[in-house]
């Protein structure tokens, strides 16, 4: 049988989200495709899929995915930032892809998510290319734009290490962004997900355990404020007080 939930397309995509942060790229791919089997996660399905296969290095499996992501919503960053990479990777012009994957990270009005995508491809063409310093930079954008991105961080820590060794990569990430995520982020997301499904005592239990591991993490603190508020009208004067513990960790 089924575990509870487990039809709903909105949590299929945040399983997928989850096992992709984690590492687990195969139960990503099967919680993905189940999203995109639904319009109302279609896109957030086919997109996941597609960078999925993409950090598994399947190129090819990865362009099908990505063309039904993008016909149904062809400026969303993420998509484009990967369709530059792909073609990169598949024998187009690598200087337009570049050029595509630059402008993405520069846009203000984009998401931070969508300019930490655009960077973090630089940061992975520059590197094979043999150019450890233009990879650094972007690794280092791909993280101011969007701190909680795991693959980002890994990759950014990975090559201040080489390139600084003896200095401190942690205290480097840490300072940064203003906004960052939280060294606690699997119980933040698996919580978040328990949250959507209503799941009220096991997202508090998460959030808990989350905010004990990781005192210096403002969306930990943020996520717990907003449980709060919805568990009961007694439970909103320690939301406020968890909103300003984030506010207190980060002012903007």
């Amino acid at each position: 049988a089924m575990p509870e939930g487990a039809a709903d397309p909105i949590l299929a995509a945040l399983r997928g989200d989850v096992a992709l942060e984690k590492g687990d790229g195969a139960a990503a791919e099967v919680a993905y495709t189940q999203a995109k089997g639904s319009p109302a996660t279609a896109a957030h399905g086919a997109f996941g899929l597609a960078r999925a296969k993409l950090r598994a290095r399947q190129f090819d499996a990865a362009k099908a995915p990505l063309a039904e992501g993008l016909v149904l919503e062809p400026d969303n960053g993420t998509g484009r930032a990967m369709a530059a990479y792909l073609s990169a990777k598949t024998g187009g012009d690598v200087a337009a892809a570049r050029k595509t994957l630059r402008e993405l990270s520069a846009m203000s009005s984009r998401f931070g998510v969508e300019r930490s995508r655009a960077s973090y491809y630089l940061g992975v063409l520059s590197e094979e290319a043999g150019l450890p310093s233009p990879a650094l930079h972007h690794m280092r954008d791909a993280v101011r734009h969007y701190p909680a991105d795991a693959e980002a961080s890994a990759a950014a820590k990975r090559l201040f290490q080489a390139r600084f060794p003896g200095f401190s990569a942690d205290g480097w990430l840490a300072g940064i962004s203003k906004v960052r995520g939280s060294t606690a982020m699997d119980k933040v997301q698996t919580a978040e997900m328990e949250f959507a499904r209503r799941n009220l005592p096991a997202a508090l239990s998460q959030l808990n355990a989350a905010t004990q591991e990781d005192t210096a993490s403002a969306r930990a603190q943020y996520s717990l404020g907003l449980l709060l508020v919805e568990v009961s009208e007694a439970e909103k004067a320690k939301a406020k007080l968890h909103f300003e513990r984030a506010i207190a960790i980060d002012a903007e």
